[in-house]
């Protein structure tokens, strides 16, 4: 991706269906507009049915449970501040009763003015296919969060990752291929860590 307005990110304005097609129904387009606004200005099918909730056009902070939200916001005031990308996979509750493991990477975009404040998801996930519920609010939470990674775009991460649903100090490295896939190499089901390499490529 081209870097117009920023050293190290690209432009929201460049995210094209021929910059990123192949992906974009799997994609998820946020604008921070204040502190209490993360406003979802596109979600493609794909990124709603694994995600579990009607994304488009909603404030993402008004869905977010009170005790999980100051995380939120300070996972999105790092991706922002440095700037720096993240990976994370969560386990998401239906209200079916099924469980999955749903893996995202969140990737910072600029505006005209090279100001960092859109945020671009692409996710994945094992939903299975005839599960038509949606996202039980009691699995939008820090315990459901299995791993989480700063990914360093040049001007280094925060301290801090999950592993395996436990906090940890210091700093993940997630710059390898097999290093994004909670799977080891060589085992059943690789095609989502392929496709989150492409979305990593956006930002690198």
């Amino acid at each position: 991706m081209p870097r117009h307005a920023h050293p190290l990110i690209p432009r929201k304005k460049d995210i094209t269906p021929a910059t990123f097609g192949e992906l974009l129904h799997q994609t998820c387009i946020g604008e921070r507009r204040s502190v209490d606004e993360m406003y979802l200005a596109y979600a493609g099918s794909g990124f709603e049915r694994n995600a579990g909730f009607d994304a488009m056009g909603q404030n993402y902070y008004a869905s977010v449970p009170q005790a999980f939200l100051g995380a939120i916001k300070r996972f999105h005031d790092n991706i922002f501040s440095l700037p720096c990308a993240a990976y994370i996979c969560d386990l998401v509750t239906s209200t079916t009763g099924n469980q999955y493991m749903h893996y995202t990477m969140h990737l910072p975009a600029t505006d005209d003015e090279g100001v960092p404040r859109y945020l671009v998801v692409f996710g994945l996930d094992r939903k299975p296919a005839t599960d038509v519920g949606i996202r039980a609010e009691r699995s939008v939470a820090a315990t459901s969060i299995k791993h989480l990674a700063y990914l360093d775009l040049g001007a280094g991460t925060p301290e801090g990752f999950v592993r395996d649903f436990q906090r940890m100090p210091g700093r993940a490295k997630m710059t390898k291929a097999h290093k994004l896939c909670p799977e080891p190499p060589g085992a059943k089901h690789q095609e989502p860590c392929e496709d989150r390499m492409k979305a990593y490529q956006f930002a690198r």
